[in-house]
């Protein structure tokens, strides 16, 4: 019967049992008789058998002073003697009754709920954690059709009541068995996938991905594009970072078009000058993920080593980073034009545009034991023989390329 009532109820009742309000009279077979502040209760297993004097039993068919004394029964250490003897002698009834066998017995104990209406949903809730380096996600149940949710404070033991299909206390008020097959369908993908993700905690440290006592989820990277699908196809979804509240988010890789990134070369007399703007963008996942307005960007390996450099540069007094070249550095700059294309527009004069090149090759024999190799570089039907002419193009030559070229 308690585990119908609700949580006040529940409460009420074990501050009479805490206040030595119940006394037993009598114990036969199957019944309790009790007194649980000064009103008479008759306690059994069968529900229908229970009684109390008092009216609020006489309008619920339930009561503090039966919930005193089911607390009585489960906690105190002589209750639980009579509760187990009460069971005892229940089982043996039924089992006569019906002639079940052991075998007979042990099946029931098999069979799941097929009861499968949907009762139960699941939102979620991201935000910054507390170093502010992570994304921690706390889950929150919903008993429909109640708009109101309650958070789950302890993530593993959880999915093992779900999976157990055990009694959970939802508020103050309900105290009921959850059952996968209650709950929406976008929550039994959820509920799944959390399976799949978080390994027997008897084995493993889960502090990684159930930081702060197992009240919150972290998603590793490995899982978290999957995790953030799943947690947006929940009735309830939303992310806060930096004030700033998303009700859906994107996992797109990084391009220039994302702006993130600009990067602007100017030609001085003796030098050249790069200046690179940057967002505002957070780094996740040791640089494998930026975060930038309700987007989260993937970067490649080249990206990811791109951004490691780019951030360590000083920051000048127009809040943008600066980086000088000699002018003889100009053909390294523009090869690196390539990559920094990959993280946001660049702006660069003609000069900086890379012109390939193919290589020729000419054998020549000088007398009868020597060969002299001549190479020349074909800028379509231009050719350069040397470095002093490469020098003087009014274009870029592939600097990759050309190294390439010498290496070989």
């Amino acid at each position: 019967m308690a585990k119908l009532m609700p949580g006040r109820v529940r409460n009420e009742g074990i501050e009479l049992f805490e206040k030595d309000l119940i006394t037993i009279h009598q114990v036969s077979e199957t019944q309790l008789d009790t007194t649980v502040d000064q009103h008479h209760l008759i306690y059994a297993l069968n529900d229908s058998e229970i009684t109390c004097d008092c009216d609020y039993f006489a309008q619920k068919g339930y009561c503090p002073h039966l919930a005193a004394v089911e607390y009585y029964l489960k906690n105190d250490k002589e209750g639980q003697r009579l509760l187990a003897e009460l069971e005892e002698e229940q089982e043996s009834s039924q089992g006569q009754e019906r002639g079940h066998s052991f075998g007979g017995l042990f099946l029931e104990g098999l069979s799941l709920n097929e009861d499968d209406t949907v009762r139960y949903s699941l939102t979620v809730e991201g935000e910054e954690s507390t170093f502010g380096s992570e994304i921690w996600w706390s889950i929150r149940l919903r008993r429909l059709p109640d708009e109101r949710s309650y958070v789950i404070r302890d993530i593993p033991a959880f999915l093992k009541l779900v999976e157990a299909e055990g009694y959970y206390q939802i508020g103050k008020n309900y105290y009921e068995p959850l059952s996968l097959i209650q709950f929406d369908q976008a929550s039994q993908a959820f509920l799944d996938f959390l399976g799949r993700m978080i390994p027997d905690e008897a084995k493993t440290n889960l502090d990684f991905i159930l930081p702060n006592n197992a009240r919150h989820l972290c998603l590793p990277y490995g899982f978290f594009e999957e995790g953030l699908r799943r947690m947006q196809d929940l009735d309830g979804f939303r992310f806060e970072w930096e004030g700033t509240e998303y009700r859906q988010l994107l996992v797109e890789d990084l391009t220039a078009d994302a702006h993130l990134f600009s990067f602007d070369i100017c030609v001085e007399p003796k030098m050249i000058e790069l200046t690179v703007a940057e967002k505002n963008s957070q780094a996740f996942f040791n640089n494998r993920i930026l975060f930038y307005q309700g987007v989260f960007y993937r970067l490649n390996r080249k990206q990811q080593k791109l951004l490691v450099g780019l951030r360590s540069l000083p920051i000048g007094s127009d809040l943008n980073k600066h980086v000088s070249f000699n002018l003889d550095e100009q053909a390294i700059l523009a090869a690196s034009l390539f990559d920094f294309r990959t993280m946001g527009p660049v702006k660069a004069p003609k000069a900086f545009n890379i012109k390939d090149f193919t290589p020729r090759f000419r054998f020549d024999l000088k007398g009868d034991s020597e060969i002299i190799l001549t190479l020349a570089f074909d800028f379509d039907g231009f050719l350069v023989h040397d470095r002093q002419e490469l020098s003087h193009l009014g274009f870029t030559s592939n600097y990759r390329h050309e190294q390439a070229v010498f290496f070989v």
